[in-house]
Order: C-alpha cells, then sequence, then structure tokens
C-alpha cells in the first residue's frame, strides 16, 4: 500500500514539474545572448566533427525557472579553433550543412550554461542563410 501511495505521489510530482510554464525571453538581452553563446560551445564540444557549427538565426529562446530551451539555426564553419570565436565572426559558413536544433541548458545566476539536453536537430536543406558576421540575434 505504501509503496502505491509513494507512486501516485511521485506520478503527481513528476507531472507538476512537466506542466511548468515557458516563457519567452528577449533574444537581444545581454543574459539571454551569453547563455546562448554557452549553449552553442556545449553543443560543439559534444560534437563529433571537425567544424564549428555557428549560430545563424536565433528562432526563440524560453525560460521555465533556471532552465532554458534555444531553437536556433546552426551552421557548420571551418574556424580554426573553438575557443577563439567570440561573436562568431570572419566564420565562414558551409551553406550545405545549416541544422535547425532546439537545445535545453541550465543556467546558473552568471548566465553560465550547464547540464546541455538536444530536444530536435533537424537538416534544413535549400535554404538562404544570414551571413554569420551578423550577429544571430539581430533582426533583419
Amino acid at each position: 500500500m505504501r509503496s502505491l501511495l509513494f507512486a501516485f505521489v511521485l506520478i503527481i510530482f513528476v507531472a507538476f514539474i512537466d506542466s511548468e510554464e515557458w516563457l519567452k525571453e528577449d533574444i537581444n538581452s545581454p543574459k539571454i545572448q551569453e547563455i546562448v553563446h554557452e549553449a552553442v560551445k556545449l553543443y560543439n564540444d559534444d560534437c563529433e566533427s571537425e567544424f564549428y557549427r555557428v549560430p545563424t538565426k536565433i528562432i526563440s529562446v524560453e525560460c521555465n525557472g533556471e532552465d532554458y530551451r534555444i531553437k536556433m539555426r546552426l551552421c557548420e564553419s571551418p574556424c580554426s579553433t573553438k575557443n577563439n570565436i567570440e561573436k562568431y565572426s570572419g566564420c565562414n559558413i558551409k551553406a550545405q550543412k545549416l541544422k535547425e536544433v532546439t537545445l535545453r541548458v541550465t543556467a546558473s545566476g552568471k548566465s553560465e550554461a550547464k547540464h546541455l539536453k538536444v530536444d530536435e536537430v533537424k537538416e534544413i536543406k535549400d535554404e538562404l542563410l544570414t551571413l554569420a558576421s551578423d550577429p544571430p540575434w539581430s533582426e533583419a
């Protein structure tokens, strides 16, 4: 009987956690830009590719407490090192390697992203790209 009660309470708790509302964030905010930058670094650290992926467009950023869900387009770039890229300027992009990704990260109080979870990745073909020298969060 106790285990049944425990299972019921656990299900209610999980349902409550999953039902928290995601609120849209301002993609031009310096805090959000830093979180996006950190999320891209984490994503590239996890990738087994010789190319660094740079954001070409930030589609949306949503917050659910400390968790952030970031939907963006990433494109491969033959930049020499991952650590030297600050604003993604000067990185040539490879038009054939565009992906739309949804990443989920937890941010500390210092806008540091950690605990990366990739929710969705899909290839995008035959699409016009913005220049990587433009900040990905700028509106055209």
